[in-house]
């Protein structure tokens, strides 16, 4: 007997008056043969019968199982001269599948305690890399001489949880120097699951802001923050958006362009009067009724919103300035509203005559809204914000307002004729996320 299993063959005659056991092999214990001998009796096993008995696992003495997954218990089997002794097998032991490591199951003949134990390994791995995000993406460009702030990332585990603490970069970014710069993000659970991703700065030439009006171009500098171009999300997309703004916001409403619930606005409003100065929330709970915008998103609390503030002062606000009071009024609103996906609308072209006229330095004119409209990119790239690059579906190939798209009286704000082609725009660049309604 080797201590697991008892082969042997014996002939019990029962037509004599002591039973004669033979065995082919001397077993190492005769314990085992007497409630053996005693099963055989009592269940009336007919005589002469070729017998084993055994004592095994079902299934391996090592097996894995996936974190997270139900552990299956095959058991064991034992049996005698044919009889099973399924029923006295005692298991211990227990299998967390929550928790990574080693676990041991012990089987044992239940009475029987001169039956050498089994024993099973179950090992509990963790085999699931960390979800290892960058924000703003994988591309970042920026211009010569303008220094690089890293956006950051988010790094998470089925079992470790949060590990965005752990990540830890390779690599550098020269932006005195135009070319491609890799930054190597990498993190690990406690499992040894590694996760990796790479982010590709390109520094350019030439900045934007030193472009005139004619090559003025923002895509290829913010392509993370910049909303692309995608099939027309239609009509649900405009009604799952509240849109805020100023004039510009209210006539498209006048004209029937914007879903009548779906508008907070207020002629003249700017990013710094909008934190202290009401708004006109319509068709809210109460009617048409004027709230501070950041008591509108507590009150609301809305999926998603495009902002587009700020056409009065863009003749009076350095873009630094403007960007700057924008992001005060809007860490105030994520404050009241935190799920809510905000997009940035750009500022909008202007007629020609601003950028011809003797007082240009003292108007609005193009080449200043192309300067905010700059800071309103790099201000949604280091916030998380979507921009929608709406200008350049207004520009002409001068830079300038398009003619005919904006009243011939101020040669501002878009004509009725005009709402059509950004409403058009607004479908067709569309974000849509979860927490988007």
């Amino acid at each position: 007997m080797d201590g697991y299993n008892l082969h042997m063959e014996m002939n019990i005659e029962r037509d004599v008056q002591r039973p004669v056991v033979r065995v082919n092999r001397k077993p190492r214990s005769w314990k085992w043969i007497i409630p053996a001998a005693l099963v055989l009796l009592l269940t009336g096993a007919a005589g002469g019968a070729a017998c084993t008995s055994y004592f095994d696992l079902i299934g391996s003495a090592e097996t894995q199982v996936v974190l997270g997954e139900a552990y299956e218990e095959k058991g064991g089997e034992a049996g005698v001269f044919g009889v099973s002794l399924n029923d006295w097998i005692k298991t211990e032991g227990t299998v967390d599948t929550s928790k990574p490591g080693d676990y041991t199951i012990t089987y044992s003949l239940n009475g029987v305690g001169w039956v050498k134990p089994l024993t099973r390994q179950v090992s509990v791995l963790d085999i699931t890399i960390p979800e290892l995000l960058l924000a703003s993406g994988e591309a970042i460009t920026l211009p010569v001489g303008e220094a690089y702030t890293e956006p950051g990332w988010t790094a998470s585990d089925n079992y470790d949880g949060d590990l965005t603490s752990k990540v830890r970069v390779e690599g550098e970014v020269d932006t005195s120097k135009a070319g491609e710069y890799v930054l190597t993000y990498l993190v690990a659970d406690s499992s040894g699951n590694e996760a990796r991703a790479q982010r590709t700065v390109s520094v350019l030439p030439q900045s934007p802001l030193t472009m005139g009006l004619k090559e003025f171009t923002l895509n290829a500098y913010f392509q993370d923050v910049i909303l692309p171009e995608t099939e027309d999300a239609g009509e649900d997309y405009i009604n799952g958006t509240i849109f805020i703004g100023d004039s510009i916001t209210e006539n498209g409403l006048g004209w029937g362009f914007f879903p009548y619930r779906n508008v907070w606005a207020m002629h003249g409003i700017q990013p710094d009067t909008i934190q202290t100065e009401p708004i006109k929330v319509y068709g809210g709970k109460n009617g048409d009724e004027e709230m501070l915008a950041v008591n509108a998103a507590a009150e609301y609390k809305p999926g998603r919103v495009l902002i587009n503030i700020g056409s009065n002062s863009v003749y009076k606000m350095a873009p630094d300035v403007f960007a700057a009071e924008y992001q005060k009024f809007l860490a105030a609103f994520k404050a009241q509203s935190p799920d809510t996906d905000i997009i940035i609308c750009s500022v909008l072209p202007v007629d020609k005559r601003y950028d011809e006229s003797e007082r240009t330095a003292y108007t609005t004119n193009n080449d200043k809204c192309n300067k905010i409209n700059y800071a309103l990119a790099q201000l949604c790239r280091e916030q998380g914000y979507k921009f929608l690059n709406l200008a350049e579906a207004l520009k002409d190939e001068n830079g300038q307002a398009r003619q005919g798209l904006v009243y011939e009286t101020d040669g501002i704000h878009p004509n009725k004729s005009t709402y059509p082609l950004m409403m058009e725009y607004i479908r067709t660049h569309a974000w849509i996320k979860e927490t988007s309604k």
